[in-house]
C-alpha cells in the first residue's frame, strides 16, 4: 500500500520537537497538531515510497526485526489515517 501525505499539513521542528500541523482555510488547526515521536519522522519522511520498503528501510536503521518493524509501522500509519494527515494513495 502507498500513503498520501494531506497537502494542508505542514511538519515543523520547535524545540527538539518535530509537529504536523494541518493548515485549512490559511489557518493553524491548533486542536489537531501531532507530535511525531520515535521512527514517525522517519516514516513520514518516506511516505513517498510503499510500506513494504518503508519497513525494509527501518529495519536496516533501527537494526529491528521485519516482524517488529512492520507492526510499528502499521501502527503507525493507522494513527496518522485516523488523524486525517495521510490517506491511502494505491497498492504495492
Amino acid at each position: 500500500m502507498v500513503y498520501q501525505r494531506d497537502k494542508e499539513v505542514v511538519k515543523r521542528q520547535v524545540a527538539g520537537e518535530t509537529f504536523l500541523i494541518p493548515v485549512r482555510n490559511r489557518l493553524a488547526d491548533m486542536r489537531n497538531i501531532y507530535v511525531l515521536h520515535g521512527a514517525g519522522e522517519f516514516i513520514w519522511d518516506r511516505l513517498d515510497d510503499d510500506a513494504g520498503k518503508i519497513c525494509d528501510k527501518i529495519v536496516e536503521h533501527y537494526d529491528v526485526d521485519k516482524e517488529e518493524a512492520r507492526r510499528d509501522l502499521d501502527e503507525h500509519l493507522q494513527d496518522l489515517l485516523a488523524a486525517e494527515l495521510i490517506r491511502e494513495g494505491g497498492d504495492d
